[in-house]
């Protein structure tokens, strides 16, 4: 049958021109309600207020569909005149700029009765003016708004200081001795930074001083300071002494007459050696004097080395007196080379034979020596009496010894004369 286009509705806003194909004859929708779709370029729009979250800007406005709202132009307003500027700090900075404090300069900024000022750092407002003093490292950041229209702007800058490394070249003298507490030490030179410098150690006040005397050994802190107030930090060690060890060794025991080194063993290199004065010594002031006591004795002894440490040892020799005197019982004087002579043997210990006698039976006294020493054949018997040889048998002796301690001995016998 014949069918007809007309006008209807589809319901949608974003439609126009809606039509629709019905059957003449009784109306039956052929071909349904449909439309030509709207957008930006077709449909009806409209500019109205929205908020573009940019403070420097005003008046922001945007284009939108009418039939659904779509956004056709997005939200954009009018740049704000509205300006913040900080100026450079005027000159370099220096350590101490910022303990006397310096000023930040928002000039060049927007200015106005309706202008107003916020210094913020580290997330505070620390200022309302269009200049700020600061004390400390860090951004700061300059917000201006306009209350007449709400415009805001924003401009950050950073304090640095420059980095100043001070390298001083120190001498240490470490303790003398052990106790004395007497460390030093001298700062030759400093390199970095401006000169002069100053110097404090531990928590004393900064001073031109560069020797510091007198300290306990350990660790110590030194502060330098140049010119513009950059610091920095030294450790100083102050090295214990190492006590002075000396060793005499063992007490020792000799025999009386002999002799023994006595030999300083040190950790140090000594100036000066002092054993206690004793006669039995070869030498009071050197580092192995020969010991020969008599008798028991104790040595001692004082060193000081070459930091002037002093030490102090001694040692104990102790002397076997066992009395060694030989008399023979009997000899041969036939002139054979062995066993010729009669005489007194001894070791060391004795000082001499004060007498010597010999005697027949009857008393007669065939042979006499004084003050000699013993082992000496100068002062035996020959067994002859007068320039005669005398008859084999039993003959006395008499002999009196000194040792070298003094002690004097008796010594009396027979002796067997054979040929």
């Amino acid at each position: 049958g014949s069918t007809s286009v007309v006008p209807c509705d589809d319901l949608d806003p974003c439609t126009i021109n809606d039509l629709e194909t019905v059957l003449d004859s009784d109306g039956t929708v052929c071909i349904p309600c449909a439309g030509a779709p709207t957008d930006c370029s077709n449909g009806a729009t409209s500019v109205v207020p929205c908020d573009d979250l940019d403070p420097n800007t005003l008046n922001d406005m945007q284009t939108i569909l009418d039939c659904d709202g779509s956004i056709c132009i997005p939200c954009m307003g009018t740049p704000c005149n509205t300006q913040a500027v900080i100026q450079d700090p005027i000159g370099s900075l220096t350590c101490q700029s910022l303990s006397a404090g310096i000023i930040l300069e928002g000039i060049g900024s927007s200015e106005g009765p309706s202008i107003s000022y916020e210094w913020i750092f580290n997330n505070q407002v620390i200022g309302t003016d269009i200049s700020q003093e600061v004390f400390e490292e860090g951004i700061y950041t300059l917000q201006v708004t306009d209350s007449s229209n709400g415009c805001m702007s924003s401009f950050e800058i950073e304090v640095m200081l420059p980095v100043v490394f001070l390298d001083p070249i120190i001498d240490i003298i470490g303790e003398s001795c052990p106790g004395e507490s007497d460390g030093s030490f001298f700062i030759d030179t400093t390199f970095g930074g401006q000169a002069p410098y100053l110097y404090a150690l531990g928590t004393n006040p900064f001073s031109t001083n560069i020797q510091f005397d007198n300290l306990a050994p350990g660790s110590y802190e030194l502060s330098i300071q140049d010119a513009d107030g950059c610091e920095s930090q030294a450790e100083i060690i102050i090295p214990q002494a190492n006590e002075l060890i000396i060793d005499l060794g063992d007490d020792q025991e000799i025999v009386l007459g002999d002799s023994i080194e006595l030999s300083i063993l040190t950790n140090s290199t000594l100036a000066s050696i002092i054993w206690e004065e004793d006669e039995s010594l070869s030498c009071t002031d050197c580092i192995a004097p020969f010991a020969s006591p008599l008798n028991q004795t104790t040595y001692s002894v004082t060193v000081v080395d070459i930091n002037g440490c002093v030490a102090e040892e001694e040692i104990t020799i102790r002397v076997d007196k066992q009395r060694k005197v030989f008399v023979p019982n009997t000899f041969s004087p036939n002139n054979d080379g062995i066993n010729d002579f009669f005489m007194i043997y001894s070791s060391q210990e004795v000082n001499q034979v004060l007498n010597f006698k010999v005697y027949d039976r009857w008393g007669t006294t065939l042979f006499s020596a004084s003050e000699f020493s013993p082992n000496d054949v100068q002062y035996s018997w020959d067994g002859t009496y007068k320039g005669e040889e005398m008859q084999p048998g039993v003959y006395l002796y008499f002999a009196e010894v000194e040792y070298i301690d003094g002690r004097k001995e008796i010594i009396a016998g027979d002796i067997t004369l054979m040929k």
